[in-house]
């Protein structure tokens, strides 16, 4: 699989080409991500033993991988939850180990980003936040907690504005 890269304004778009240059679905995609994250993941060095834990919690198997990608590639330690409950449950294993950033989509199913952001840090008190939305913060249901240990990044976003988002919380 190829791929080649369209550049639209401030946003870049990937089109995926198999090996005939026909155009990937993105079911096609997905079935073939898996293996690609293994692949990619062999070739990255592993993690330092002092590096950052985050959990990351995102309904959309897609966004999921690739933020774990990009956190793997650049060193961290990472947890993936498909949502909320799933989340819940990795906090509650993960218990007395450290834990330095939360990544949670604020909807998805099992409870949403705010409530599970509050679950975690009931548990990890020095805990940095990362909230993630398709929707602006005026557009929620409910108003969007902040503070110095949180902040929001609106989807899609890019590479360099998650990692820049991520230190900024975590030299904080």
């Amino acid at each position: 699989m190829g791929y080649r890269g369209v550049h639209r304004g401030r946003r870049s778009v990937l089109l995926f080409f198999g090996a005939n240059q026909e155009k990937l679905s993105r079911d096609s995609i997905l079935e073939s991500a898996p293996e690609m994250l293994l692949q990619r993941m062999m070739s990255v060095q592993t993690s330092s033993p002092e590096a950052p834990t985050v959990l990351i919690a995102d309904d959309e198997s897609i966004v999921l991988r690739a933020i774990s990608m990009t956190l793997i590639n650049v060193g961290y330690h990472v947890l993936q939850g498909r949502d909320g409950n799933e989340a819940r449950a990795l906090l509650e294993e993960h218990r007395g180990q450290p834990l330095h950033l939360l990544i949670t989509d604020l909807d998805m199913p099992g409870g949403g980003g705010q409530e599970l952001a509050k679950f975690a840090m009931e548990r990890y008190a020095d805990l940095k936040v990362l909230y993630t939305s398709g929707r602006p913060p005026r557009a929620l249901s409910a108003p969007l907690e902040r503070g110095a240990n949180s902040q929001f990044l609106e989807k899609p976003f890019a590479t360099q504005e998650l990692i820049k988002s991520i230190r900024a919380l975590l030299t904080n």
